[in-house]
């Protein structure tokens, strides 16, 4: 996040622990172990499986700010309130991240939307592969209006997800 008072910001692997979290691995993990016999590869199901399977904390109670704030905004934004629901994951330096460009993801109710966190200022959401893009961010010690605004935005955008996702699973679900 940038610091206006000092024109200082974080690095991009800084960022993206500041704004998403971190993970922790088992190496003795059977997908772990996996991914190494394939330079660290694993397809999107299993890397999705072994990042949510690494959290560090609490995926309904994110321990980064950021993240619970963002998922505090998105709960609120779908009308959930009971936060234990709605799940938020980190994966980064897993195989989501590295192969897949996913460097967090929420789960609600059967859907799933995947995140990139990034400061880059060239990538935008065509040149992505995750749902949603987190860019930088105002810093909520100096400019909390527009952080909160950027929050409730991203919250806003992820709920928006989440419903689509759902609404499209009742449509296959009916066409059966």
């Amino acid at each position: 996040m940038y610091n206006p008072e000092n024109n200082s910001g974080l690095t991009g692997g800084m960022a993206e622990e500041e704004m998403i979290g971190e993970t922790s691995v088992d190496t003795n993990h059977p997908l772990y172990k996996e991914a190494l016999k394939n330079n660290g590869y694993l397809n999107f199901n299993k890397a999705m499986m072994l990042a949510k399977e690494s959290q560090a904390g609490d995926p309904s109670d994110p321990e980064r700010g950021i993240a619970n704030d963002i998922h505090a905004a998105v709960a609120d934004s779908l009308g959930e309130e009971d936060y234990e629901n709605l799940k938020f994951y980190s994966a980064l330096g897993t195989p989501l991240d590295i192969f897949h460009g996913v460097d967090g993801f929420f789960e609600y109710d059967g859907a799933t939307v995947t995140m990139d966190a990034t400061i880059n200022k060239n990538k935008d959401q065509e040149s992505i592969k995750a749902d949603v893009l987190l860019e930088e961010m105002p810093d909520p010690k100096f400019e909390r209006e527009k952080y909160l605004e950027y929050i409730k935005n991203i919250a806003q955008e992820i709920s928006n997800q989440i419903k689509q996702r759902q609404a499209e699973t009742i449509q296959r679900k009916q066409a059966n």
